[in-house]
């Protein structure tokens, strides 16, 4: 489903857990990330595309593990590109419920 930065007001992002961003304006994104999606979280972890690619394993492991003291995780993905495809389509069958993902990408 594609939705226009200015309906985000109308859905639930609760409900949701992966979310592409794509477009020219960085600073649109940057500020729908803080507002949309930083909010009441203290889990935020940011990552390169190239960071995910590199040290999979590593990204994986941290997703994963789950501390006594959190409750949700945001992981931003900046620099995001089809190759990430593979990794998120994993992601998605592992179904982690506490688990939110940007993907920041560009055009």
């Amino acid at each position: 489903m594609i939705i226009k930065s200015f309906e985000l007001n109308k859905i639930d992002l609760d409900n949701k857990h992966f979310f592409l961003l794509y477009g020219e304006n960085q600073g649109h994104k940057n500020e729908l990330i803080e507002k949309k999606f930083k909010k009441n979280l203290k889990n935020i972890y940011n990552y390169d595309e190239s960071e995910i690619i590199n040290n999979e394993e590593n990204f994986f492991s941290n997703i994963l593990s789950k501390s006594f003291f959190e409750e949700k995780k945001l992981i931003i993905v900046t620099r995001a590109s089809d190759k990430i495809k593979d990794i998120v389509e994993e992601i998605i069958e592992k179904k982690i419920g506490d688990l939110t993902i940007v993907l920041n990408a560009s055009i």
